[in-house]
Formats: C-alpha cells, structure tokens, sequence
C-alpha cells in the first residue's frame, strides 16, 4: 500500500513511464488531428475531383457492357464465343431419340453393335485390339514386350490404376458408347485427367453431344479455352485442347457442317421424314380417300327404290371406319353397272415403305440381309448365296469404322509419353474364309509352292515331321522320309523333282514312300486266247 491506497506499490521508473504514455497518447491525437485535416484538404481540392469522375466512368462501362438476353438462350451463349450447331441441322437430341426411338435405326445401330463390340477387349485369339511398334522393320523385344502389355492394361482400364480405378468404364463399354454415337450424332469426346506432374493417368468419355467448339477468342476473350460443355443451355464446364479429344468420322468443308461431321441417322433423316409420309399417306388411306368406283343406274329407277338402295349400299360397302362411300350416278343403261377404279394405294405405301428402308440401309453402309430382311432388291449376280453379301458389307463397314476408331485411339496414345513407340490396332478385321484358304492353297502346292511351304505357313510340321510324330520313326527311317513333302503336285515335278529329292535322300528306287516302277508287262497272244478257260462265259453261253 502506497499513499493510504491500496494496490501495487509504484516502482522506482513509474514517472518516467507515465510520462512516455502521456507523449504517445498525444502523438497519436495530433496524427488523427492532421488526418482529418488531410481528408478534408483533399476534397476540397481537383484531384479528388478527377479521381472521382474517372471511378464513376468506370462503373459506367461495367453496366453498359452487361447486355442481357430475354430472348433466346443459344443467342447469349454465341455472344460468350460458343460455336452452336446450325440451327437448320437436326439437334443431337433429335438424332439420339431416333437412334433409340426408331425400329429401323435402332435395329440397324443394335447389328452394329454388336458385330464390332468385341473389338472393345484385349486381343487374344479371334479379333481384339493391341499395340503393334511403330517400326514394321523391328522385333519386338522384352522390353517392348512388356511395355505392350501395359499399354494392353492402360487403355483396357481407361488409365492407370490410381485411387478410384474400380469405378471407371472399362474400355469395353466405352467402345460401345463411341459406335453409338458415331452412327447417331458422329461425335467422340475423351477428358484427360493428369497429375501433378502433367502425365495422364485416367481417360474419361464425355457425353459428346454436350461439348461445342469456341471460336479464335476463346470462351469470354480467354484464348485457352477451346471447349466448353453445355448442359441444359448452361456452360457447365470449360476445356482447353491438352484437356479434351474431340473428333469426328465423317469430316466436310461445307460451312455448315464443319467441326461437328456428318452421321448415317442425320443422313437418314429425309429417309425418316419419308418414312413419315408414308405413315400420313397410310392413315390418310382411312379419310376423305378417292371411291374405288362408280356404280350407274338405270335412269327411270324410281326415287324411293333409289334411296333405299343407296341407304343399303352405303351401309355394306363404306370401307373401313366409314372411310369412302362409293357414288350411285344414274345413267340410260338398262342394268346396274359398277366401273371399278383399280387405286393401288396398298401397292404404293409398299413400294415407298421399301424404298425408305433401301435408302436407310445405305446411307449406313448395310446388307439388307444383315437385318434378315428382303425388299426389292435381289442377290447379286456375283455372290454364290447370301452369306457372301453379308461378309462383304460386314467386312467394309468394320474397316471404315475401325480405322476411324484407332485413329482416334492413337490420338490418345500420343499423350501418354512412355507409348511413343507403339501404335494402336484392330486385329482380326478380315476373318479368313477356310474354305477359299484351302482353295488358294491348292493353286499354289500344284503351281509353285512344296506341300512343306504350304504347311510350314500355316504353322503346321513338314509332311516327314508329321510321319516321324504318328508312327514313332526311328532317326534312320526318319532320314528316308524326310523330304517326304518336297514336292509340287505338277506333271513336270513328278518326272524331274522327285528324282533329284530321291538322289538328296540317298535312297534308291523305292524310297521316300515312292512306289517303284512297275515291271515291263509281256505281250498278250491272242493266238492261245481260250474262251472257256474265263470265269465269266461269253454272251450265248448262259444255259
């Protein structure tokens, strides 16, 4: 206690420290003071002036430039930068729901389908894809062996197996998203996920029909992005070219369909418009439809026997659903007459429903018989049977499609640095007929090529290989029938060659299964020729 109060007792320094806090706290007064004085000086003078007019000029431009649409959203959209598909073309949702909606198309994508599906899996025996080195000249080997086979496991997974691999699409299904939207909207796009480091560890498939072009600018003036994805007429996501593959089958320089392709649904669509009209002019055939003829009648028929006759005719021959009533004109004749017009509208809804169809299958690059179906159209002269047109359309479409499909796999390939050496393939494109192989083979053994070429091609043991295995030959009677299938099945050969590959055997007559000559035959006498002494007696002789 200090001075009668209570508290800490005062230290030694305690003026000199007051008295430093009383300096403080009128320095910070004075500044405050001076600041206050600053402001209103600096209002008072032309800088503040101009610096007010320039932030307020500023805020001006800013709302000027907000121009908004109430209109049309595709038209705001445009003005972001945004190429939009030609509002003349038929929308991807259009294409789509044809794509699924319609029998023909929808049977037509479905062979499709399913006839290049299995190409989507590693190869293994038949038909699959796989990596080939880009030299043709080099042999693969252990290192480019492996380095294969990751590349088998890469795009068979749609990337490396990082965290969350097990969810992904597998290239399979992905294969089967890009023939579908190849034949209805003729569109593939491909996300690249990188890492830290820049690499691309995962493959995403994008909805294509949901990514659009920008223009030279970019989205909003930001040259980078070059993509943008739109979902619901809103730019839900942006990309720029090291992000996103997008490409198309069927590019054209026309303006109005460039960078965005041409697919068979959308070339189909006048055929699926006249498809339409066909259906109208079907059930058009049910309404306010031409009479199918006249009937006359004799001109003194009473009235009333000419009502009741018509109130009866009309009621027995209306056509269905009441759809045509058959006029009754009186005439001189004497009798009733009918004068039939012969419509062929059933003929004509046929005819236009086969054409429709005939042109739908073509603008897809499909046999009618790939659908089972048989229109006007009839068997080539040039095929055997049918089996052949179908192989022959099957065999085109794959490698149309296929080489499309790998070109857009070695897109991918190029991103993936370790993979520079390889090149993505199809095999199994061409199935080889047996029947003409064995066909070719035969040409050939009998031409120009020994039985053993012929069978060392086909990865199968020389004619004395084979021997050897199925009768257990020893070393020695291998040696005699080594050169077994060195022979070419020609007169020539027969005489010369197979005399020089005896001599090479070092066999005599005999030898290398060859039978020897046969012995010189006596002349036949005549003179001690006996009838009686035959088995079978000479005609008269039968008792």
């Amino acid at each position: 206690m200090a001075n009668g109060k209570p508290g800490r007792p005062r230290g030694p320094n305690y003026e000199k420290n007051l008295q430093k806090r009383l300096r403080a706290a009128r320095n910070r007064q004075s500044q405050a003071q001076r600041a206050r004085e600053d402001i209103r000086e600096f209002k008072d003078s032309r800088m503040y002036a101009l610096a007010k007019s320039m932030f307020h000029g500023v805020q001006a431009r800013e709302q000027e430039e907000k121009k908004p649409v109430f209109t049309s959203e595709e038209q705001s959209l445009i003005n972001q930068g945004i190429r939009l598909r030609n509002p003349d073309r038929p929308s991807f949702n259009d294409l789509r729901k044809l794509s699924y909606s319609n029998t023909l198309v929808g049977a037509i994508h479905k062979v499709r389908i399913d006839d290049l599906g299995q190409f989507g899996r590693p190869f293994r025996e038949k038909e699959g894809f796989d990596f080939d080195l880009e030299d043709p000249d080099k042999s693969p080997g252990d290192g480019d062996k492996e380095l294969i086979r990751d590349a088998r496991k890469f795009f068979e997974f749609m990337g490396d197996k990082v965290e969350g691999w097990q969810n992904r699409d597998r290239f399979h299904a992905v294969f089967q998203f890009m023939i579908r939207d190849t034949l209805a909207i003729d569109s593939v796009a491909f996300y690249l996920v990188r890492n830290r480091r820049g690499q691309v560890v995962e493959v995403k498939y994008l909805d294509p029909a949901t990514i659009y072009p920008t223009i030279e600018s970019g989205y909003k003036n930001d040259p980078r992005i070059r993509w943008v994805q739109i979902v619901n007429s809103t730019v839900v996501e942006t990309f720029t070219d090291e992000e996103i593959i997008v490409r198309h089958q069927n590019e054209l320089s026309d303006v109005r369909y460039r960078n965005s392709g041409l697919s068979p649904a959308e070339v189909s669509v006048m055929e699926i418009i006249a498809t339409m009209n066909a259906l109208k002019f079907n059930r058009d055939r049910f309404s306010n439809n031409p009479p199918p003829g006249f009937l006359y009648l004799p001109g003194n028929m009473p009235q009333e026997v000419l009502d009741d006759l018509q109130v009866q005719w009309e009621n027995m021959f209306s056509g269905n659903n009441n759809n045509h009533r058959i006029p009754l004109i009186t005439s001189e004749a004497q009798d009733l007459k009918f004068t039939n017009l012969n419509t062929l509208s059933d003929m004509a809804f046929e005819k236009l429903m086969q054409w429709v169809t005939t042109f739908t299958l073509a603008a897809h690059g499909m046999d009618q018989a790939e659908l089972g179906l048989r229109l006007m159209g009839s068997q080539g002269l040039s095929e055997g049977s049918m089996d052949g047109r179908i192989d022959a359309a099957m065999t085109r479409a794959k490698k149309s499609m296929l080489s499309y499909f790998a070109d857009v796999c070695n897109d991918i390939k190029e991103t993936v640095d370790r993979y520079e050496p390889l090149v993505f393939v199809f095999n199994g494109v061409e199935k080889e007929d047996e029947d003409k192989r064995l066909e070719r083979d035969e040409k050939l053994v009998k031409s120009i090529e020994l039985m053993d070429e012929v069978r060392s091609r086909r990865d199968m043991p020389t004619v004395g290989e084979a021997l050897r295995k199925i009768y257990d030959l020893s070393d020695e009677d291998f040696e005699q029938v080594k050169y077994a299938g060195a022979f070419v099945l020609d007169t020539n050969w027969s005489q010369s060659g197979a005399q020089l590959v005896q001599n090479l055997a070092g066999g005599g007559e005999g030898d290398m299964g060859m039978p020897p000559e046969a012995p010189e035959q006596q002349e036949f006498d005549f003179e001690d020729y006996d009838p009686s002494q035959e088995d079978n007696p000479p005609e008269g002789d039968w008792g």
